[in-house]
């Protein structure tokens, strides 16, 4: 069975993505820590786009779910 690699767990009350977590590592970052290991080349799967000014992280188009943030 195939795991998905990063789950958002915590959300604000608008929805917006907070905190998340490394499936495979079992590591957790806040929003911020997850941007910049993106922006670093961590999560190829991942890229971050800029919503109502502040980075955020999506998964990247493709027909895959098991890199889908949620």
């Amino acid at each position: 069975m195939l795991t998905k690699q990063i789950s958002a767990i915590a959300k604000s009350k608008t929805g917006r993505n907070l905190q998340f977590r490394d499936n495979l590592t079992g590591r957790v970052m806040n929003l911020k820590q997850f941007t910049e290991a993106i922006e670093s080349g961590k999560y190829s799967r991942y890229h971050n786009r800029i919503v109502r000014g502040l980075k955020t992280p999506c998964s990247n188009p493709d027909y895959s779910r098991f890199n889908n943030l949620s």
